[in-house]
């Protein structure tokens, strides 16, 4: 790592404005200051590292690695990738690392270091000669070979140890086909010959190699073809990456298995950061805005949902930031209607993102509405029957008062024969049957 870290130029060369901001901070955090650059700028400031996004590096691919082969000394370029790109065409074309989004801050940190330590190492075996470079790589973890033809020029110890040798085992008696895999010779004589072909000056690849007793281990490779004595050699350094590419594996298939699940998922689901930017997203989401997901990935979810610049007013999103905690609404997106609700994710007390999920109610909106219909029906149906029975109820009790009038009018009448000395034929009328 070089010393004077304030003085490392990292230039950032992304197209979206959200990523550029995003880097930059990352940049900031682990002690770099970025120097954000426009295309027009590519080759107006010196740098000694580049971040660019892919399509930087597709459009001004012959540029950039122009730039990297009329420097001096080493001049790592790194690219940003979506999270399901290809990545052999990317490091084919000159590039020396990748990155894929969403960025990890420590992932991001140790590939920087360790091409800065390479750029470092090269700069002082340009400028300081062998005898530097000697003291430099011997008290190196990392191997180090410099190799012409087929046999090793120089070796450290760290790359004899690393493939159970000693220093003199290898040292003009091997080269690196024969502690390579033979099922990766092939791809291995193949970036040795474009860089003494001239093709390219750096190159960058992992391989497999073969150890003394024949066990197998992972390599990554950092190489450059220099002039050595009038000759064109290859000095590189090589780093035992089996360790990680274990743990590469077990965290892909902890990766694919959290990704089955996420697409399981029928409701559309996002990550977005606190600024709403997209991070990664579920194929639910992404057959409801009918775009695949790495064309969604560092898009404002407003831009994509809505095709608008700031939130709709009553955001669920911005209600979520300003409570940190969980907040939800329903939106209405052509005749289907959503459920929307937004939980936060925190560190601690910050925030550092939501969880953004879209539940299509359609269906029960439907339902409720003909459930309104049935009973607004059915209360209309009651009242009606009610009405009736009130008909009918007053019907009853006027007959009754009808009865109740007549009764007493025979009665009166019953009382004047009476009166006249005359007897009614039956006693009374009125239980007469």
């Amino acid at each position: 790592m070089p010393v004077f870290r304030n003085s490392i130029q990292i230039a950032v060369l992304l197209r979206k404005p959200g990523e550029r901001k995003n880097i930059g901070q990352i940049l900031n955090k682990i002690g770099y200051s970025p120097l954000i650059l426009e295309d027009v700028e590519i080759d107006r400031h010196p740098f000694d590292l580049a971040i660019v996004d892919h399509y930087y590096a597709q459009k001004f691919q012959d540029r950039l690695i122009g730039l990297k082969q009329k420097a001096e000394i080493f001049l790592p370029i790194i690219v940003l990738l979506p999270r399901y790109a290809s990545i052999s065409a990317w490091l084919d074309s000159g590039y020396d690392e990748y990155i894929k989004f969403p960025v990890e801050i420590g992932n991001l940190r140790n590939r920087i270091r360790v091409l800065l330590a390479l750029r470092e190492k090269t700069a002082l075996v340009t400028q300081r000669g062998g005898t530097m470079f000697e003291a430099l790589v011997e008290q190196s973890l990392v191997g180090v070979y410099m190799f012409r033809g087929d046999r090793f020029l120089y070796v450290n110890e760290a790359l004899a140890r690393m493939f159970g040798y000693q220093v003199e085992d290898l040292m003009g008696k091997k080269g690196p086909m024969e502690l390579t895999h033979s099922e990766d010779r092939e791809k291995v004589r193949g970036e040795v010959e474009k860089r003494l072909q001239h093709k390219t000056d750096f190159s960058r690849y992992q391989f497999r190699g073969i150890r003394r007793d024949g066990t197998t281990i992972h390599c990554e490779v950092f190489g450059r073809r220099i002039e050595y004595m009038g000759e064109d050699v290859i000095l590189g350094t090589l780093v035992d990456i089996t360790p990680q590419k274990i743990l590469e594996e077990e965290l892909l298939r902890s990766a694919e298995n959290w990704q089955r699940t996420f697409d399981a998922i029928g409701d559309a689901v996002s990550l977005l950061t606190p600024d709403r930017v997209l991070l990664h997203c579920n194929r639910a989401m992404a057959r409801l805005l009918e775009r695949p997901v790495q064309d969604l990935i560092g898009y404002r979810c407003c831009a994509l949902v809505h095709g608008r610049d700031e939130p709709i007013p009553g955001c669920p999103f911005i209600q979520m930031v300003k409570s940190r905690s969980r907040a939800s609404a329903e939106l209405y997106l052509g005749d289907r209607c959503f459920m929307i609700t937004v939980d936060p994710i925190l560190k601690g007390s910050d925030l550092i993102g939501g969880v953004h999920i879209m539940a299509d109610i359609t269906k029960i909106k439907k339902a409720e509405l003909v459930l309104k219909r049935h009973k607004s029906k059915l209360e209309e149906d009651v009242a009606e029957r009610t009405r009736e029975l009130r008909r009918i109820i007053d019907l009853m009790a006027g007959r009754e008062l009808r009865m109740a009038e007549l009764k007493r009018i025979i009665r009166k009448l019953q009382k004047q024969l009476i009166e006249a000395g005359l007897r009614p034929v039956v006693d009374d009328l009125i239980d007469w049957k």
